[in-house]
């Protein structure tokens, strides 16, 4: 992974070098776009991931998934064509609806001098709308490098084909694209891997992708504390990375082993449990009283129907004791009555 960075790198700037050189010579002003469901959630992992950037936008048609948060910018794609309700997966209705919000899109774009892009393809907003705001950063003058991932294969031929006729249209709008695809996760990943651990990889790949160009073009406002040289090994900010990684591996790792072992513990309470009582917030879900032969408590207090137990009552329900049967039935019994 980390040298196909340094690869990606290296041609970016060897094909925009006199770009870079200018860019180099001035404070530059440097803005990150998230497109879609997919980008947006990229650009989370970047703010996350402590990448220095003048602004963050994110830009979507699901009205819902740009909602709270003042980390970003957002920008709502197409209130009239989609509704805030998404795209569906229709590259079209996201070209549109970028098309209609094109003023906004331009409003958060002024004054960048460089623009980074990430989107995932194969859907609706992340392979319509990219090319309408690549189009705008171009427009601007802004040096433009888009950032998008392929789906992965089992998401079937209609979406591949949707990805790749995208990479071909925003090929054209932007100085430098680069593509990460998904399917190579499944080589990398390992047997017993968690979700989490196996898509880290990507995250690393746009944390280090995006940190080794900024880190060597000067911000307008904010200190370069890193400086990187892609054409000489493995950059101080891909090492900085990788150690933040391995240390939130370090921390994942510590916190399943807890989860596992308060998971265990509650199934052996689960497996031994006897007139588990339940709060009065079920009074909806379960009745109070029920036939002597349900076995249950009256809700005066009074004696349990099978063991005569006769202490007093402190909620309304109390799962009932068990007369035999296995300790999968009785769990069986109380999870249904907790999940009602």
């Amino acid at each position: 992974m980390n040298e196909f960075v340094k690869q990606q790198l290296e041609s970016i700037f060897a094909k925009n070098k006199p770009k870079i050189v200018v860019l180099q010579e001035k404070s530059c002003v440097i803005k990150i776009v998230g497109i879609g469901g997919a980008g947006c959630n990229i650009l989370r992992t970047l703010i996350d991931g402590e990448i220095n950037c003048n602004t963050f936008v994110a830009a979507d048609t699901d009205f819902q998934l740009l909602k709270g948060s003042s980390v970003f910018t957002a920008i709502y794609l197409g209130a009239r064509t989609t509704k805030g309700l998404g795209t569906k997966s229709n590259p079209e209705k996201g070209y549109n609806a970028a098309k209609e919000s094109l003023n906004r899109i331009e409003e958060a774009l002024e004054g960048a001098d460089v623009v980074i892009l990430v989107a995932g393809l194969g859907g609706g907003t992340g392979t319509g709308a990219t090319q309408i705001i690549a189009d705008a950063a171009r427009t601007l003058g802004a040096f433009t490098v888009g950032l998008v991932t392929m789906p992965f294969l089992y998401e079937g031929k209609s979406r591949m084909t949707i990805a790749e006729e995208g990479v071909c249209e925003i090929d054209k709008r932007v100085d430098s694209l680069i593509i990460f695809h998904n399917e190579q996760l499944i080589k990398l990943s390992m047997a017993n891997q968690s979700l989490y651990d196996a898509f880290k990889p990507v995250d690393a790949f746009f944390i280090e992708t995006v940190r080794g160009i900024i880190d060597q073009l000067p911000q307008k406002g904010i200190d370069r504390i890193v400086k990187t040289d892609v054409t000489k090994g493995k950059s101080d900010s891909i090492m900085q990375s990788e150690a933040a990684l391995a240390k939130n591996s370090v921390l994942k790792q510590e916190a399943d082993i807890r989860i596992k072992r308060d998971l265990q513990a509650a199934a052996r309470d689960i497996a031994t449990a006897r007139g588990v009582r339940l709060p009065d917030d079920r009074r909806q879900r379960q009745p109070l009283r029920k036939d002597v032969k349900n076995n249950v408590w009256n809700r005066d207090g009074g004696r349990c129907v099978e063991c005569g137990s006769k202490e007093k009552l402190e909620f309304d329900h109390i799962i009932p004791h068990s007369k035999g049967g296995s300790d999968t039935e009785r769990n069986i019994q109380l999870l249904s009555l907790l999940s009602g």
